[in-house]
């Protein structure tokens, strides 16, 4: 736990068992994250402007003639 988050052997003693059962599952996204594979997925937002356009409107949000 030190190697990813700093804390000493007493820090960790002080720690309830909720923080210490979620820093350790937070692991594995600190290790992605050191690597350089990244964190979470990231999706691929296939939204067109055409849908943008439509949503704003449906909210009576003023667009752009031309975009």
């Amino acid at each position: 736990m030190s190697r990813y988050y700093g804390f000493t052997i007493n820090e960790i003693g002080d720690m309830s068992i909720y923080q210490f059962s979620s820093y350790l599952g937070e692991i594995p996204e600190v290790e992605k994250m050191l690597s350089g594979s990244g964190g979470k997925e990231k999706q691929k937002d296939t939204t067109t402007t055409e849908d943008l356009m439509k949503m704003a409107n449906k909210k009576g949000i003023k667009t752009p003639t031309k975009y």
